[in-house]
């Protein structure tokens, strides 16, 4: 009798099988079994519940021929979202704050800047976290850089989205 897989975002799987079953490219947290990029347009046919956009740069534009284009691929992948998800979008690249400024769907901007809904302050792998309405938790990571902890919180800020609940 064949064994059946556990789905990488199963609870029978542990967090390091559920990540290592996630790729992180420049624009979206999408699962290696359907891995779609903005490189080649294929992100298009994905219909994500909550997406994540770190960044949009002009990689790609052999394939999409302006930065106009490539901005309005990255619009259109957001607007899939359905009225329960939410677009966790990098506050901190112009590109996506001109792109989503007036977003007609839930979103969550994060980053360092202070303009976000959720930013961060620290260094060295310590963190403090920040929404609107003030202090949010603390965020310890084993790596350092500010790059990781965009990344962590972005992931946070998804899986909370989500409804789930839990201290930082």
């Amino acid at each position: 009798m064949k064994k059946r897989r556990a789905s990488p975002f199963s609870s029978r799987t542990t967090p390091s099988q559920r990540y290592r079953n996630v790729a992180l490219n420049q624009s979206a947290i999408v699962p290696n079994t359907s891995f779609r990029t903005e490189s080649d347009g294929s992100f298009s046919r994905l219909n994500p519940e909550i997406c994540i956009i770190t960044n949009v740069d002009n990689d790609h534009l052999d394939y999409y021929k302006s930065m106009d284009a490539l901005k309005a691929a990255f619009y259109d992948f957001a607007l899939k979202v359905p009225f329960y998800g939410a677009a966790v979008v990098c506050g901190d690249d112009p590109h996506v704050r001109e792109i989503f400024h007036d977003f007609p769907k839930k979103i969550i901007f994060y980053g360092l800047n202070k303009d976000n809904d959720y930013y961060l302050e620290g260094e060295k792998g310590k963190y403090r976290v920040f929404s609107q309405e003030g202090a949010v938790g603390e965020m310890a990571l084993k790596v350092s850089g500010p790059q990781h902890a965009i990344n962590a919180i972005a992931a946070v800020l998804a899986d909370r989205s989500d409804e789930h609940t839990y201290e930082l």
